[in-house]
């Protein structure tokens, strides 16, 4: 089943003072180095990026070897938050370039984002397209 996210803003660029983002850059570094894997590296990276910035979920989303669509290879979330649904119906889905949110960051090559995803979920229940 592929589904898309429609209503994603651009973001901001991630604004860090210089020696926070020294700290971030060395902790991903080191997180990313002292994995025994890819996967690990991944969920470890998006960690630190969600601790840094205070955000509550993220997900990493790669191309498949064919490079046909996007599939999501990676999640982390506080666990404070109940993302818990919205994590298990996100494995099913796969976005085309330009297609959903992931699709569209992908396409364009800029970041964009959903200030409260479990709102944005919330409401397209049940929908084929978000």
């Amino acid at each position: 089943m592929q589904r898309s996210m429609e209503g994603g803003r651009a973001a901001a660029p991630l604004r860090l003072g210089s020696e926070r983002k020294a700290r971030l850059l060395f902790a991903l570094v080191k997180g990313i180095g002292e994995a025994p894997d890819f996967s690990s590296a991944l969920r470890r990276a998006l960690e630190l990026l969600c601790e840094e910035t205070g955000w509550s979920y993220a997900e990493a989303w790669v191309p498949r070897p064919d490079g046909s669509v996007l599939e999501r290879v990676q999640v982390w979330d506080s666990r404070k938050e109940g993302f818990n649904e919205f994590t298990i119906e996100s494995a099913s889905w796969c976005f085309g370039r330009g297609v959903g949110l992931p699709g569209r960051v992908w396409k364009n090559g800029r970041s964009e984002w959903i200030r409260d995803i479990t709102a944005a979920f919330t409401d397209i229940q049940g929908s084929t397209a978000f």
